[in-house]
């Protein structure tokens, strides 16, 4: 890539040089890489310089009295998307500096040039009778490299200006940058002063630990994380989003996204980063914290932002338990404070943890996608006085293939001896044990037998609730349900095996106790389920 861009400006230099007779004119722009998402991409905080030379007799009678110029900066590849300020000359982020002090540029209709009047035109060092020199400097040049072709983060289109220099009275010769053909509409052209390449790349990393990423319905909230007005998340994080830079300068703070233009609060933010979290499942709530340092780069998350992504407010609470839930379908906007711009691939992690809404969520399979771009987004493609500065192009990325899904909270019980037979019969006893000194599970539910045996036992599982079989009323949590298993037999059947009772929650304990209430002289023992 370093190869490729020295050659580039090697090209560009000999093509400034080729055409030029009478005056000697060069440019010192370098060649730079700008953020092909920017809409408002700043070209260079040394602006763009160009020198000219012109020998002692190519400067007219009355030169230095009537040296003032108007001057056109024409983009060739795209829109000029610098704030025009009023657009009255007087304000703005394009400002010219010819040295006889810095003239403010006036965009022009369709955004694709700027214009600048009464230049006064100073030669440096000047002495009559001898060759003049002349600097032009223009700074606060910003380009919608969206516009721009690319493919991938390689260098793929660029931008190049020509600048006209023309007399302003339309009667002095156009001496200052004189051409060869000696017309009067003399060039300075700035080649190849910036190339657009995609410089965001988003991925997911999900925990190593919750290797499976599904959470039983029954799920007691807890973990280390907290927000003071919600039920603390139940394990944190899940997973983690991940915005990395493939260029240096993608990741800017609201100082480093200046221009070095004059009017330097132009700069309404630092880059924004936004994901939009949707599909993921019902009776869940994700969360997301206000502030993210990974390595050189920090971010603050904004509160309240537009649906574009541009103003809100950045989070003052920063500390490691401060989180902010997330709505799905609404995206999630941070901004850079942060960056090492000399250094390039840095990450912004972001990492993302879950709570539960309800007490018995949904059951889901692994679900959830997230989508994520740079912000604010732009509906503005050229030059404006109002909108975001920077924006940014839509390229959404979208990471799918799903984060976390929703078990069936179960628990097993098996009564291997279960007998209505005989003269027998058998009580059943389920405890919903979720309330303990050290637990406050309050989740119920019901249970569903399952008989097993040669003969008489039920075709189906018996429901078993709060009032026994049969009932369908949960078993709140710190009560116990008891029944007869001769309720839940065929009527007069008989019935020797064993029984599985599948509850909906967790916290389940079984007590069985075999007696004949008719026989006299029998002994009968209970016990406890496995």
């Amino acid at each position: 890539m370093v190869s490729f861009r020295k050659s580039l400006m090697v090209v560009a230099l000999l093509a400034l040089c080729a055409g030029l007779v009478m005056a000697q004119t060069t440019n010192t722009t370098k060649v730079i890489v700008v953020r092909a998402e920017g809409v408002t991409e700043p070209i260079d905080n040394g602006g763009i310089v160009l020198n000219s030379t012109l020998p002692a007799a190519a400067l007219p009678a009355g030169f230095l009295g009537t040296g003032f110029y108007n001057f056109t900066l024409f983009s060739n590849t795209t829109n000029i998307t610098s704030n025009p300020g009023k657009n009255d000359g007087a304000t703005g982020e394009i400002t010219l500096n010819a040295g006889g002090g810095a003239v403010h540029g006036v965009i022009n209709a369709g955004s694709t040039s700027v214009t600048f009047t009464n230049v006064k035109a100073t030669p440096t060092a000047w002495v009559a009778g001898s060759p003049a020199s002349f600097t032009v400097t223009i700074k606060g040049i910003r380009v919608n490299a969206s516009l721009l072709t690319t493919g991938g983060p390689v260098v793929a289109s660029g931008v190049s200006f020509t600048v006209f220099a023309l007399p302003q009275d339309n009667l002095t010769p156009a001496a200052l940058f004189a051409t060869s053909n000696g017309g009067s509409s003399p060039i300075f052209t700035a080649e190849n002063v910036a190339y657009a390449i995609s410089t965001l790349t988003v991925g997911a990393t999900k925990d190593v630990v919750n290797k499976n990423f599904t959470f039983d319905q029954c799920a007691t909230p807890g973990g280390t994380l907290s927000n003071p007005t919600a039920t603390t998340p139940y394990f944190s994080p899940i997973f983690t989003i991940n915005f990395t830079e493939s260029y240096s300068k993608s990741f800017l703070s609201p100082g480093q996204e200046k221009d070095d233009s004059v009017d330097t609060t132009l700069v309404t933010n630092g880059t924004r980063l936004q994901a939009t979290f949707t599909g993921f499942p019902a009776g869940t709530q994700l969360w997301v914290p206000n502030g993210v340092i990974s390595g050189t780069v920090s971010a603050i998350l904004v509160l309240g932002p537009d649906a574009d992504g541009s103003n809100g407010k950045l989070a003052t609470k920063l500390g490691p338990n401060d989180y902010t839930a997330v709505t799905q379908g609404t995206p999630v906007v941070y901004e850079i404070f942060g960056s090492n711009i000399s250094g390039i691939g840095e990450t912004l992690a972001v990492p993302v943890a879950v709570s539960f809404t309800v007490a018995n969520p949904a059951l889901s399979a692994i679900a959830g996608s997230v989508s994520a771009n740079y912000a604010p987004l732009s509906s503005v493609p050229g030059a404006s006085a109002t909108a975001a500065i920077p924006r940014f192009g839509s390229s959404p990325q979208t990471i799918a293939g799903g984060y976390y899904g929703i078990n069936a909270c179960t628990s097993q019980l098996l009564f291997p001896y279960v007998s209505t037979g005989g003269g027998w019969d058998t009580g059943l006893a389920i405890s919903n044990t979720g309330l303990t000194p050290s637990s406050t599970n309050a989740l119920g539910g019901t249970c569903a037998f399952s008989f097993y045996a040669a003969t008489g036992a039920p075709a189906a599982p018996v429901a078993f609730g709060a009032a026994g079989f049969g009932d369908t009323t949960a078993i709140a949590s710190g009560t116990t349900a008891v029944g007869l298993a001769s309720a839940a037999v065929p009527a007069g059947g008989a019935f020797t095996g064993y029984a599985y009772a599948v509850c909906n929650f967790k916290s389940s304990q079984g007590f069985a106790f075999p007696f004949a209430p008719e026989a006299r002289g029998y002994i009968s023992a209970g016990y406890l389920s496995k």
